[in-house]
């Protein structure tokens, strides 16, 4: 739209299914600023891998992690983000997104006697909107070497008939060598946890808490 400004779109086809718009945003961006705006459906920045497309990820497959918590294809839902680039020295951006939760995928356990559901995020309930935050800290430790340290947290109130609310927390550590910016070798090491917890409705109105 201008040089401030752009529309992002992205779709993807997945194991021989129709295309699906995966995402459709507006990206401001401003003039050299510390703020940037994104509205429009897009994938949450949760976790270090969340906002990485499925084609474009390091290994095969999403991660375990993302899909078990998150749905197997991650979470991408419409919403506002706003992020932060803080005024230091190193690399550091603070991002915190508004979003709804229609749209939300399940993870699928086909290995079980009977296939079975699970998102922490569900599409039931009252439809309660989804906050999401993350800061991310990098630094060189030399002109090969960086280290990234991130840190995430979601929650909804889902108020469904089973579930009150689900939350998540995460944090994520990555180490990458790369010799040269043009050279096809590089090294990355990530390390990353996530703990996620559902309040459940039990029959005597009180709350039992699920890990």
């Amino acid at each position: 739209i201008t040089s401030y400004a752009q529309i992002k779109a992205t779709a993807g086809a997945h194991n021989g299914e129709s295309p699906e718009l995966e995402e459709a945003f507006l990206h401001y961006t401003g003039k050299d600023g510390p703020l940037q705006l994104r509205l429009g459906k897009m994938r949450q920045e949760l976790g270090a891998l969340n906002s990485v497309h499925t084609h474009a990820l390091p290994q095969a497959d999403r991660p375990l992690l993302y899909s078990e918590f998150l749905g197997d294809d991650g979470l991408s839902t419409t919403g506002a983000e706003l992020s932060w680039r803080l005024p230091v020295a190193w690399h550091s951006k603070a991002t915190f997104s508004v979003s709804s939760r229609v749209g939300t995928h399940s993870h699928h356990h086909e290995d079980s006697e009977e296939e079975e559901e699970f998102a922490i995020f569900p599409n039931e309930g009252k439809q309660h909107p989804i906050f999401s935050a993350r800061w991310e800290n990098r630094v060189n430790l030399s002109d090969q070497t960086s280290l990234t340290l991130g840190l995430s947290h979601a929650s909804s109130h889902i108020d469904s008939e089973h579930i009150r609310s689900s939350k998540l927390n995460g944090a994520d550590l990555t180490l990458k060598w790369k010799p040269c910016p043009d050279s096809y070798r590089e090294f990355t090491w990530r390390s990353e946890y996530m703990n996620a917890h559902q309040v459940y409705k039990i029959h005597d109105d009180t709350d039992y808490l699920s890990k």
